[in-house]
């Protein structure tokens, strides 16, 4: 995951015709609302999927753009959206089967777009959505396909077959995100979506002549190439009234719906799920499909699978919300993921004043507000990352000591990221790894740790009764009960002496 930023500057004619009421930064900083248009924007994208950064850090500017594809494809369609409309999150969408535009450099997203500008009505702010299929084309051209409002009459479901289906007024469309990661991030901002569009549905029913102003503005921008419409229009007439009921992506319903296949005496669904939760568990979810991974659950059960594709995706999501959720392990300490590390509203209402990002490839996001340890490793059975954990440890006990909590986190909270809470459990409260593994297992189901971080664990455990008893190993190899053991044990602890010396990046907030 990386952060890009990108520049907003309108014309001076579309300044003109809108009104001056909307959010200045001129860095990616705490908005302000000093003048028209903010000049830049900052997202945090991994393959497939930007998302806006809310409250991003002033330091973050400049220094952290990867360059490429993805920053072409923001900076083109943020050009076409007036100042007043917030590119919220942009997914980029599976090509189709035949193009209808054969060029190597078209490219498909379904982007969430919002007002910026609040309209007063009866006293209250009314907020307006709306999906655009988008092309990005040659030269930086992008063209809009279809767009679809958000209302709370709007429905979402999935089709069984790694698509989401947006259904409104009876109008079916299916989009089909490039990865696993993108169909939930793009599922879960739809479901919130919904949310606030039904928590305003008084306001939109009374008064809705005055939300139409960006969906009508949008309609009347769509492409008029025949070949662009026909695209978008194929995705509607694939799609069927079969599809799943809806789903709701909130971590809360799919820890209701991790049961459901418990509750089937159906064997076929209770391996389904263990096997797919093992595929996810060791895939990367943001270079799969859900029909990539559907077909490594046929190859491991030896079946086709063709008649539980809906139960598929349906635990598929139930799966992704038990990863995607912060589980606290403490009071003081969760373990999650790289989107639990980006998400600020998320940070401040549970007190994270600490973060240890156990990543090569993830960015610190608030490295102005926030302490860092970033211990630059990859998730390898090769990787040695026992050399860090008396870093760790210590920086954990800092935020335990000084009252904060710490969030410690890797890609998927699965591997790196829970090896290094398991070592400090087991270093903060003598536990034997067993014992550390089944409480933090507990706490989040979907942790496991590669075959090599469990070996360093084991490695970990003999060092922490080492230490316990070092005052037996330090009398004469004659009196000793197993010189061999003393002489071992010696050597490990002086091993682990020298790489404590080993300090990763620490990243310190600036003195308020």
């Amino acid at each position: 995951m990386s952060l890009v930023t990108v520049q907003r500057s309108p014309t001076p004619s579309e300044i003109g015709n809108l009104d001056q009421t909307d959010i200045d930064a001129s860095e990616c900083g705490s908005p302000t609302f000093r003048g028209p248009v903010p000049s830049t924007e900052c997202y945090f994208y991994v393959k497939g999927t930007a998302v806006i950064l809310l409250q991003p850090d002033r330091t973050n500017v400049g220094r952290n753009n990867t360059g490429g594809e993805i920053e072409e494809h923001l900076q083109a369609i943020l050009n076409i959206l007036p100042p007043h409309d917030n590119l919220t999150m942009a997914v980029r969408l599976q090509p189709t089967t035949v193009e209808a535009i054969s060029s190597v450099n078209h490219a498909r997203y379904l982007a969430v777009v919002s007002s910026a500008r609040h309209q007063e009505i009866n006293f209250q702010n009314v907020r307006e959505v709306v999906l655009l299929g988008l092309d990005c084309l040659p030269n930086n051209k992008v063209a809009i396909g279809v767009t679809i409002p958000v209302y709370a009459s709007t429905r979402v479901s999935l089709d069984g077959d790694g698509g989401v289906v947006v259904d409104f007024d009876s109008s079916l469309h299916i989009f089909r995100p490039v990865s696993v990661q993108a169909m939930w991030t793009m599922f879960q901002r739809l479901h919130k979506e919904l949310i606030d569009a039904q928590n305003a549905k008084s306001s939109v029913q009374q008064f809705g002549k005055a939300t139409r102003r960006l969906i009508d503005y949008y309609n009347e921008q769509v492409s008029s190439d025949d070949a662009i419409i026909t695209m978008w229009e194929r995705s509607t007439s694939y799609c069927t009234a079969e599809t799943s009921n809806d789903l709701g992506a909130t971590s809360a319903d799919a820890e209701r719906l991790s049961h459901d296949y418990r509750s089937d005496d159906d064997s076929v669904k209770t391996l389904i799920y263990e096997r797919l939760k093992e595929v996810m568990q060791t895939v990367d979810l943001d270079e799969v499909t859900s029909r990539d991974i559907r077909l490594k659950v046929e190859q491991s059960m030896h079946m086709k699978l063709d008649k539980y594709k809906d139960f598929i995706s349906r635990q598929m999501m139930v799966i992704m919300g038990q990863m995607d959720r912060a589980s606290q392990i403490f009071p003081y300490l969760y373990l999650g993921t790289e989107w639990n590390a980006c998400d600020w509203q998320w940070l401040e209402n549970n007190g994270i004043k600490y973060i240890v990002n156990v990543t090569n490839e993830v960015e610190n996001f608030f490295p102005a507000r926030l302490k860092y340890l970033k211990i630059r490793v990859s998730d390898e059975a090769s990787t040695e990352l026992l050399k860090y954990w008396n870093q760790t440890n210590q920086f954990i006990k800092e935020a335990k000591e000084k009252g904060g909590a710490v969030l410690v986190h890797c890609k998927k909270g699965i591997s790196r990221s829970s090896s290094t809470v398991i070592a400090f459990a087991m270093k903060e409260y003598g536990w034997a790894l067993s014992q550390a593994m089944e409480h933090v297992k507990n706490k989040r189901g979907c942790i496991t740790p590669n075959i090599g971080f469990v070996e360093q664990l084991r490695t970990f455990e003999g060092m922490l009764h080492a230490f316990k008893k070092r005052n037996q190993f330090d009398v004469t190899p004659s009196t000793s009960a197993d010189p061999v053991d003393s002489v071992r044990f010696r050597r490990i602890l002086g091993k682990y002496d020298r790489n404590v010396m080993d300090i990763p990046e620490v990243c310190f907030c600036p003195d308020k």
